[in-house]
């Protein structure tokens, strides 16, 4: 009985902190927010979540991040990093802001916090029983299922962002993506290195899974498209 006390207290500790923690990169990140989206975004400008403009340089010192990230649970803030308008096209850039939406219309913040929340409970539970095979299964298992939730998050993003602003133009913009990031990856500093080795590390998936994604996405719709039409005919 002692030992499932310690192991809630201990994981409601981890959580109080991990929220803490996002709550706190909210608040560094506001203080930076100097603008909204421009109109020329149209409705993503007016989707009715909250998206801030912060200074180039700003999302990638706090979080890691180069381009967009999204926080908050019950009411999800967008924050985009004011380079997006300078190192990329238009199209891309409509694409980028439309992922972040989909993360905090699909409340994803909340769904990743339960993830980790879940995963180091195995890890917690195991290091109390203090055997170290146990343990061992148990940090795979954990780093198993952050992997697989955080991958899942942004495969979900990258479908809704698509079917927001068409999934051709979509697919274009992760090319787009991917060649910009392995040239500043190349002129990169060891810290900024690490993030995406990091980012890779926790199942945050390639550009490859990515477009991957995106093309069983057109398969999909293509296939829902021509069943359609057969019953139509029908």
């Amino acid at each position: 009985m002692k030992q499932e006390l310690l192991v809630a207290l201990l994981v409601a500790g981890f959580a109080l902190a991990l929220i803490a923690s996002r709550l706190y990169y909210e608040f560094k990140l506001r203080k930076h927010c100097t603008k909204r989206l421009p109109e020329k975004l149209g409705k993503l400008a007016s989707s009715g979540v909250e998206v801030c403009v912060v200074p180039s340089g700003i999302l990638r010192k706090i979080v890691g991040d180069l381009y967009g990230l999204t926080i908050g649970f019950a009411k999800p803030v967008v924050f985009i990093s004011s380079s997006v308008f300078k190192e990329l096209s238009e199209s891309a850039t409509e694409c980028i802001v439309a992922h972040e939406l989909a993360h905090a219309r699909l409340r994803h913040n909340t769904k990743s916090i339960l993830g980790v929340i879940a995963s180091t409970s195995i890890l917690i539970t195991a290091a109390l029983a203090g055997n170290i095979y146990a343990l061992g299964a148990s940090a795979l298992a954990s780093w198993l299922l952050a992997h697989y939730v955080n991958e899942r998050l942004e495969l979900e993003a990258d479908k809704h962002a698509a079917l927001e602003v068409g999934p051709l133009k979509y697919f274009v913009a992760l090319v787009e993506l991917r060649e910009l990031e392995a040239k500043i990856s190349r002129n990169s500093s060891r810290k900024t290195r690490v993030s995406s080795l990091l980012h890779a590390f926790m199942g945050y998936p390639s550009y490859t899974k990515r477009l991957r994604n995106i093309e069983n996405l057109v398969r999909e719709l293509a296939t829902k498209h021509s069943n359609a039409h057969v019953n139509m005919k029908a």
